[in-house]
């Protein structure tokens, strides 16, 4: 279920099951309507939304969920999108994003 409060979405989330046991974390992402309307959109993702703005998204979802689906569905966007926290996410996705630069670092084509 959704409420709108002036700009604001907040999706009641009582009744989802988690996938997975662990801590629960917040999840801020700051991007552009659109490119956060295809984030909140996932078929997986939408479950977690807790609350939508213009230009931010913010997620409650368990540790191990993010740590194993989130880096590499979120560097699909690029710098479409900034995520604002946490921080161990910032650094999965960094990680990632510096393993495929070296990789094509010394490519001779």
């Amino acid at each position: 279920m959704f409420y709108i409060f002036e700009q604001y979405i907040i999706c009641e989330q009582s009744n989802q099951r988690r996938e997975a046991d662990g801590p629960l974390t917040v999840i801020r992402i700051e991007g552009q309507p659109d490119t956060l309307n295809v984030v909140c959109g996932h078929w997986h993702l939408h479950h977690y939304l807790t609350e939508r703005t213009d230009r931010e998204a913010r997620f409650l979802i368990d540790v191990p969920t993010m740590n194993k689906y989130l880096p590499t569905y979120l560097l699909t966007f690029g710098t479409a999108i900034r995520i604002r926290e946490p921080l161990e996410l910032k650094r999965r996705i960094q990680e990632k994003a510096y393993c495929i630069a070296k990789h094509y670092e010394n490519d001779p084509n």
